[in-house]
């Protein structure tokens, strides 16, 4: 096993914390200055801006070196969406994209929760509103000592909804 693998140094860096992204050359310059931003997103939309010429047409291979090193899964998703004239991908475009279906998407979650919770509401405030016609009900037919007809509307809906209208509860 040692032949095949013999120990030579191996140098290594993360381009999050690579303090010269000026010493690039090429693309990597933007692909390690983003990543450098990454957790600040007004940095990073600044530094975007900045760079923009180059963003807008980014080569393929630093736009998938972007993609798997911000760990941007929807950069690929969208990958051919967002193709730019000059053969290369239009990062910019790409994370506007991004942020429109996110935003959509958190409209459309809040939509939904919105729903929902004004279903639970309403039916807490339909509870609330048959507990008291039903105790008004109670307290109107003990008075008037009818009883049995208490008894019989606690389990007859029909008969229940006859006595409402009667007192004039629904």
């Amino acid at each position: 096993m040692k032949k095949l693998f013999t120990e030579k140094p191996l140098p290594i860096f993360e381009m999050r914390h690579f303090p010269n992204e000026e010493w690039f050359q090429t693309d990597l310059r933007q692909v390690c200055g983003f990543l450098k931003r990454t957790n600040d997103k007004t940095k990073l939309k600044i530094y975007i801006e900045e760079n923009q010429e180059v963003f807008a047409n980014l080569p393929e291979d630093a736009y998938d070196l972007l993609a798997v090193m911000a760990g941007i899964r929807n950069l690929k998703l969208i990958k051919q969406e967002v193709k730019a004239e000059g053969g290369g991908f239009d990062m910019c475009k790409a994370i506007k994209e991004m942020l429109r279906d996110s935003r959509m998407e958190g409209e459309q979650e809040g939509r939904a929760q919105g729903r929902q919770e004004g279903r639970q509401e309403g039916r807490q405030e339909g509870r609330l509103k048959g507990q008291d016609e039903m105790a008004t009900l109670s307290e109107k037919l003990i008075l008037a000592d009818r009883i049995s007809e208490l008894l019989k509307a606690s389990t007859d809906r029909e008969f229940r909804n006859k006595l409402l209208l009667e007192f004039g509860l629904a």
